[in-house]
């Protein structure tokens, strides 16, 4: 094209076509690394089904579109049909697979009361759920949304690249003016054209610009494999800076599992009475608490009533209050009881506690109805994983709404030095700034509502496994596996994936330093400096796919 802009030499036509070959070659492969996370995308849009059974108020049901779906329809779901939408159990009880979902391969058992999952798949029995979530509000939509947003938000790294590479655009620009006026002015003709095109094409920073966001994406796609949702490539790389994680107690680094031991009735006020609206009053608090209750009521055949509560509110590290089936209901702390004017508490003396021991006070119609007796077990893998976190340099911190005996006998067996209970969720927002005004990355890692506020003061949110939407939101990562090893994995992954962005950086950079002044002293030919660029490119892409081996699987 020189040559015919120039009207000297003979136009070389297949060396134009050599070089924009070599050219697309960089491009290509940038497309086919995007593509691991446009696919891993398009799979998990496809887990929700194209229909739902809707009941009508006669029992028969209709089959409807999910865009014609509400919330609070009340939907049938047969054997073999995946869930339509976020929800809770009210007839029927069967086993739900989790697995193209969480990656869990052992299926969950639920009863009425459960919640599931859009995008999970019901194999053995016909149920009824009541619909909560849907669309992008349900765990689904949201775990998309976070693979978007992976792919789209840049690091700190990457917005410096930027900023780099477009101030070397007029060097792009100048250099190759340079060399053709000098080359000119010395070897008049067509040689300074050729040479001005081999300069140009060899200071394309193409390499430079690939440098980051290929690392992002694929360490954003090994995560996703892992379990590991991130929101974005700046949280990517403040994973990797960490140096003190601060886990919550209750769900999170306990099973989650609560076990109702012991119920303490009031004379006046059979369990029965008021257990079951309790049960119904917990599922929307999203605590651990209420699993129990449900599966402490089925046991005894109680039936729990389907009807949404009349209102429902959360007191953080508290409890919960409300009103459901006609009943006011409290449940929590005896100072939340003492506080809404409940009477005949009795006293905290009455009744032996052990240090595994959690004690729910509840009331009805401000009347004490009752004490709730749970214990609180520790996930089988948690000390694994404190030990793990302690290999990486990594200080653990265990902060929780519980009383300090109680966090303290769990920080003992899980070999935590730094704990502190009865925490208000102010009290731990003030705790993660005096971490980070000490100049510590900080990652808090917590399920509840009472924890949004601390995932968004943290460097570096982590929702775990089944967290509450509000959880979510404030999170810059979620778990969507019920397993606490993929920690210590995201910080080896993030370390890895940083370390890799500055040797591409380094690569991208040091192609051109070397490269251009050869172009410019007439060493390098256009085609030749094709070549070089496109393997400058591929050799950042290949290098961000090292990742792969680095990180088993």
């Amino acid at each position: 094209m020189l040559m015919l802009m120039l009207q000297s030499g003979e136009p070389y036509f297949d060396s134009c076509t050599m070089i924009i070959f070599f050219l697309l070659i960089g491009r290509t492969l940038e497309q086919l690394s995007k593509s691991r996370v446009m696919d891993l995308t398009e799979r998990l849009s496809g887990l929700a089904p194209s229909f739902a059974r809707l009941l009508k108020s006669d029992g028969t049901e209709q089959q409807v579109g999910l865009e014609e779906i509400q919330e609070g329809d009340r939907l049938r779901v047969h054997p073999g049909d995946s869930i339509p939408a976020d929800g809770i159990v009210i007839h029927g009880e069967t086993e739900i697979d989790e697995s193209a979902l969480t990656g869990e391969s052992l299926r969950r058992h639920v009863v009425p009361g459960s919640r599931i999952h859009g995008g999970t798949t019901n194999p053995i029995k016909v149920i009824e759920m009541q619909v909560l979530k849907i669309g992008r509000e349900t765990l689904l939509g949201q775990i998309v949304s976070l693979v978007d947003q992976a792919s789209e938000t840049k690091t700190k790294v990457q917005q410096l690249a930027d900023r780099v590479a477009s101030k070397f655009v007029w060097i792009v620009l100048g250099l190759p003016a340079l060399t053709w006026i000098y080359w000119y002015w010395t070897v008049p003709g067509e040689h300074s054209a050729w040479l001005a095109a081999a300069v140009l094409i060899i200071a394309c920073p193409c390499a430079l610009g690939l440098a980051t966001p290929t690392a992002v994406l694929v360490a954003s796609g090994l995560a996703s494999q892992r379990g590991l949702l991130i929101k974005g490539g700046d949280t990517l790389e403040r994973i990797g800076r960490v140096n003190e994680i601060v886990f919550d107690k209750t769900g999170t680094l306990t099973s989650g599992s609560l076990n109702l031991q012991k119920v303490i009735h009031s004379p006046e006020l059979s369990e029965e009475h008021w257990l079951p609206a309790l049960c119904r009053l917990e599922s929307f608090s999203g605590h651990p608490l209420g699993d129990a209750l449900i599966r402490e009521a089925h046991s005894r055949s109680y039936l729990i009533p389907n009807q949404l509560p009349d209102s429902h509110h959360v007191h953080p590290r508290m409890g919960i209050s409300g009103r459901i089936n006609g009943l006011d209901l409290i449940a929590g702390t005896r100072k939340l009881l003492e506080d809404q004017g409940v009477q005949n508490i009795p006293k905290k003396g009455n009744y032996s506690q052990s240090l595994a021991e959690m004690r729910v006070e509840t009331s009805v119609d401000r009347k004490w109805a009752g004490t709730l007796i749970f214990e609180d077990v520790p996930r089988k893998e948690s000390l694994h994983v404190i030990r793990e976190l302690k290999k990486l340099g990594i200080r653990v911190y265990l902060l929780s709404g519980d009383r300090q005996e109680t966090v303290q006998s769990l920080a003992k067996a899980l070999e935590i030095e730094a704990t502190l209970g009865a925490m208000l969720p102010d009290m731990k927002i003030r705790y993660l700034k005096e971490l980070q005004s000490d100049g510590k990355i900080t990652m808090m890692i917590g399920d509840g509502i009472n924890d949004a506020p601390s995932l968004h003061q943290a460097d570096v949110g982590v929702a775990v496994h089944n967290a509450r939407e509000i959880s979510i939101d404030a999170a810059d990562v979620l778990l969507t596996r019920a397993n606490l090893e993929s920690i210590p994995e995201l910080i080896r992954l993030s370390r890895i994936a940083r370390r890799t962005i500055l040797q591409n950086l380094c690569l991208s950079l040091g192609y051109n330093t070397l490269t251009i002044p050869l172009a410019m002293i007439g060493w390098v030919n256009p085609l030749l400096a094709a070549a070089a660029m496109a393997g400058s490119s591929v050799t950042v892409v290949l290098n961000s796919l090292r990742q792969k081996k680095q990180i088993p699987a």
